[in-house]
């Protein structure tokens, strides 16, 4: 994404738009949520509420509508991560993993599968002498056959979305 911050914008769907701004907008001084969606589990309502999921929301690169509004979702999706951590310490709880991660993950894989097969990730030179392409395949320059091959999802450049995204 950041190589290519001009690839197929356009105007995100209406749902999009809710499920961002439900995100966005999210008060965990809300006296209306449920115990269930505070401290370690902040971002459950916000992620699940309603018929607007990662899975429903996010099914095509159109409706994310461009780079931007990726970034923006990354971005909500990173502050509500900061808001459980600071939930938990506020309320002095201990806890080994926080609900918000997951739904960051989500967001990241999902919109990392969208880029791909919108065409986004066309592949790319790690050095001038080793190329990697959509597959994560790695190949030395001039040669047809990969050095390696690796598809698991926990290859996903979330350091490069996420420098771009740092509100």
């Amino acid at each position: 994404m950041e190589s290519s911050p001009g690839f197929k914008v356009g105007k995100p769907s209406d749902d999009f738009v809710a499920f961002l701004a439900r995100i966005k907008n999210a008060d965990p001084n809300d006296v209306n949520l449920s115990e269930d969606d505070l401290d370690a589990s902040w971002g459950h309502y916000q992620f699940t509420a309603g018929c607007l999921t990662c899975t429903t929301v996010l099914t095509s690169w159109d409706i994310v509508g461009g780079c931007s509004h990726a970034c923006d979702l990354i971005a909500a999706a990173l502050k509500t991560c900061k808001v459980a951590r600071h939930l938990c310490f506020e309320h002095k709880i201990d806890v080994m993993s926080y609900l918000s991660d997951i739904y960051l993950e989500n967001v990241v894989s999902k919109l990392w599968d969208l880029w791909k097969s919108a065409g986004g990730v066309r592949g790319y030179f790690l050095s001038h002498q080793i190329y990697i392409d959509q597959s994560f395949s790695l190949f030395a320059k001039g040669r047809r056959e990969p050095l390696a091959t690796q598809t698991t999802k926990h290859l996903i450049p979330v350091n490069s979305l996420i420098r771009r995204c740092n509100p």
